[in-house]
Parts: structure tokens; sequence; C-alpha cells
């Protein structure tokens, strides 16, 4: 259910009540707060994508993971009189893959650090809890920042809240969940082994999930094997040997789990979300190889219509227009997260 925020209140309340985790009213006013910014929220200049964790039990819960690492930063009173100043100090660590957990103790309120490793395509520690059954004492509460107008909040009992902070009712963005299925479909629809498909759309599902945190405003062309650069495209950086992505996850994910093959992946995914930062068009094709990237639509083909949005959005759909049948699909996000993905077999 979307909600507007000047309802939120109410309905936050009753979501934790329902997950078993009740905090003084100090702390819901204070956090209430911290929600209010938490979209567009920076430090030192730098934008973060808060993940955070509220438990009442994060120690007893995590020990049930493996491998993983906790680190415990602070404790404080019941009432987080210092919340803001903690957040301060730990928010930054979210954009290296770390949550923030805060523990809402009986007689304080600890907060820390969590990660766990579950290599390329295994499920994220809040996945991995949404995902499964769970115990009567267990409490957990995911809280994603999903775009800089959004929020969304799950519990491990299913309860789920999203906080629109928009002005206006955008019924027809669908979720980043639906949209990145539909792109990943896209890259792995010429792999022929289908073992192999299935474990490669884990292992690039996995990676989209950091889009929304390390990518501020990209367009990823998607196309087939036969696909040429042609007349429509101009400058860029084309690679004579593309960059196979699909090869080092199988590697990496492979029986022999080397750590080489594992740091060779992770340095390669790496690239593939940098070049995506960089200006003009990334190219990847179906088999989940990067073809190119700083990559230029010529402007003879970019269509001057009524387009809500920037130059970014405009090269996007004119992309869509182009007639070319190599085309897959065409992924935009913009610099305030807002993200679609129109392909040719993601609504199979």
């Amino acid at each position: 259910m979307k909600k507007l925020y000047l309802d939120i209140k109410e309905d936050l309340v009753e979501l934790l009540e329902k997950e078993k985790i009740v905090p003084t009213d100090n702390f819901l006013n204070i956090f209430l707060k911290f929600l209010s910014k938490v979209t567009n929220y920076e430090e030192e200049e730098n934008k973060i994508k808060p993940k955070i964790i509220l438990s009442t039990d994060v120690h007893r819960i995590i020990k049930t993971l493996s491998p993983r690492y906790i680190l415990s930063i602070s404790k404080e009173g019941i009432n987080g009189e210092n919340f803001e100043k903690r957040m301060k100090t730990l928010l930054p660590f979210c954009n290296l893959g770390w949550y923030v957990y805060i523990n809402i103790g009986k007689t304080d309120i600890e907060y820390g650090l969590v990660r766990t490793f579950t290599g390329p395509k295994g499920l994220s520690l809040t996945e991995t809890f949404l995902s499964s059954e769970f115990a009567e004492e267990d409490t957990l509460i995911d809280i994603v920042v999903t775009n800089n107008s959004e929020i969304v909040i799950g519990g491990i009992r299913k309860n789920k809240l999203l906080i629109d902070f928009k002005l206006f009712d955008d019924s027809s963005f669908e979720s980043s969940n639906i949209t990145f299925n539909k792109l990943v479909t896209d890259m792995v629809s010429e792999i022929e082994e289908p073992e192999n498909k299935d474990k490669l759309f884990q292992v690039f599902r996995k990676l989209f999930n950091l889009v929304h945190q390390r990518v501020h405003g990209t367009i990823l062309l998607v196309v087939n094997s036969q696909f040429a650069p042609n007349t429509y495209l101009e400058d860029g950086v084309w690679l004579d040997n593309p960059i196979d992505l699909s090869e080092s996850a199988l590697n990496c994910i492979g029986d022999a789990r080397d750590i080489y093959l594992s740091e060779l992946h992770y340095s390669l995914t790496g690239l593939f979300l940098e070049m995506m930062n960089i200006d003009g068009i990334t190219v990847v094709d179906c088999c989940g190889r990067i073809v190119a990237y700083n990559v230029f639509l010529k402007q003879s083909f970019i269509e001057d219509s009524n387009v809500t949005g920037g130059a970014r959005k405009r090269t996007a759909l004119s992309l869509l227009k182009v007639e070319d049948e190599n085309i897959m699909g065409v992924y935009f996000q913009s610099q305030d997260g807002h993200n679609f993905y129109e392909g040719k077999y993601g609504d199979e």
C-alpha cells in the first residue's frame, strides 16, 4: 500500500506493533523526522542510499547466518537522544554494502554495522530473513531507500509499507523489482544452458540491486549477438574484446571457489557500475557481456517531443524508436533514481 507522508505515522506505528517492535514515543518522533529527509541523504556532498535494520535482538538473529560480520558501535538510552549523530557516522558505510542496525532493547538502543557474505548470487541479509520462516520471538524490519522520493519498509512477518514523498501519484512507474527482472531476463536470454541461465539471472539480479546506490543516472542498451555499431550511434569506447561478466560469474560461483576468480568478478562488476556512471550509453549483449560505454546517440535521431525530463530521458526514449531488430531493450535511470526498462522478452 502506498501512502503519502502526512498519513504515515499511524501506519508506521501499526507496522511496528505487528512486527513486535515498540519504541518509545520520543524515539519514534526522532525516527520519523529522520525518515522525512532520508531519501536525499548526503554526507560531505556524497549521496547515500541508506539501508537500515530495526530489531530487538539483532545479535541472536544474525548468529543464524554465516558468514557474517557484525560490529557494535555504540549504545545510548532508550529514547535515542543522539540518533542523528549516530546515523551521521554510520550511514556512509551503506554505499559499501553494509547495513546500519538499530537494536531497540528494553533499557537501551544499540547502533552498529552488519553484513553477510553470500557471494555473487546469494540472497542479501534482509532477503534471507524476509523470505524465510521465523521464530515467534524474531523481530526484524528492513528499511531501504529505492529512489529520491520513496522508502520501502518491510518486516519479517510480511508487513510492508511504501512511503511516497512525491506531490503527485505516478502509478505508471513500475517497481524496481519488476524493472530489473525484465532487464536481467534480456541480459541472459542468449545463454543456452538452462542451469547457467538461472544462475546468471540470480547473479545479475543481485548486481542490479546496487544500481540505485552506485549509479547516479544512466542509459543501458541491451543488444543481441548480431548487433554491430550502426549509423545512429557515434563516438564511445567499443571494446575489441567484450568484458564477459557471465564467464567471470560462473567461474566465481563454480566448484573451485578460487579467491582470485572471486576478486576478478567483483572487479569487473565494479568496472561495469562505473561505466554506467560515465556520460553516454553503456552497451551489453544478451550473453551478459559489456560491449561498449560512453556511446552517444546521434543528434539527428533524438526526437524533440514533449518529454518530461532531461536529455538522458529523451535519448533513452529515442533509442527505443530506432529501427534496429538487434536492439533488445533500453534501461533508463534518472539522477533522482526513477527508472524504467522496455524490452522485447522481459514481459513473457
